[in-house]
């Protein structure tokens, strides 16, 4: 593995402080009524992003020049916001000014955060988009699927996952035969139909 316990440490503490909204948790009183459903659900994210990590790997085990370039130069090597402290718009922000569309496609309206920081005005209908922006959710499946089935060898669909790693969903897009490419960050995956590479998967941390 490519990961040392500092990031590993790293990692799960951001996850747990994402998870435990100190609004809705007290963790030493018994004033809040669903503190074991919040300590379950909080047990049950930092053990499936251990499932992620441990099948993961860096730019070291990347062998496509295209996701290469992308991760260490897109992502990596890349200073991120400040002022952005979630994870999942840190990398739809760094992915956007690694790509430079010209043209993008916001199909949800939960990623007004990341629409605010570039030029809103390139906002374009689907067929004209570069890059096309999506938020997984349960209600939000057929759409993702028809995006997929609708998106031209240039195109490159983001999925962002907010509140849950969407495993199974994630699965079925690297068994779809019309799919080349598909990086899972955990935070969100990048889905190409690009034919000028075989059909890969990849795990990347970020």
């Amino acid at each position: 593995m490519f990961f040392t316990k500092k990031t590993l440490s790293k990692q799960i503490s951001y996850l747990f402080l994402m998870s435990c909204n100190s609004k809705k948790i007290n963790l030493l009183g018994y004033k809040t009524s669903n503190t074991f459903e919040r300590l379950f659900k909080i047990s049950c994210i930092l053990f499936s992003y251990l499932q992620f990590l441990l099948q993961s790997t860096n730019q070291h085990g990347v062998h496509s020049p295209f996701v290469y370039n992308y991760i260490t130069k897109g992502l990596y090597e890349v200073k991120k916001d400040a002022n952005i402290s979630n994870k999942t718009n840190q990398w739809l922000l760094q992915s956007i000014q690694y790509f430079k569309p010209s043209k993008i496609c916001f199909l949800d309206e939960g990623l007004s955060v990341v629409a605010c920081k570039v030029n809103t005005n390139d906002n374009v209908e689907l067929p004209e988009a570069d890059l096309i922006l999506d938020r997984y959710e349960a209600k939000n499946h057929a759409r993702i699927l028809q995006t997929i089935e609708n998106m031209n060898n240039s195109q490159l669909l983001l999925i962002a996952s907010y509140k849950k790693y969407p495993k199974s969903f994630f699965d079925a897009l690297r068994q779809n035969p019309k799919i080349t490419l598909v990086i899972d960050f955990y935070y969100g995956c990048l889905v190409s139909k690009r034919t000028e590479q075989p059909k890969q998967n990849f795990f990347i941390r970020y």
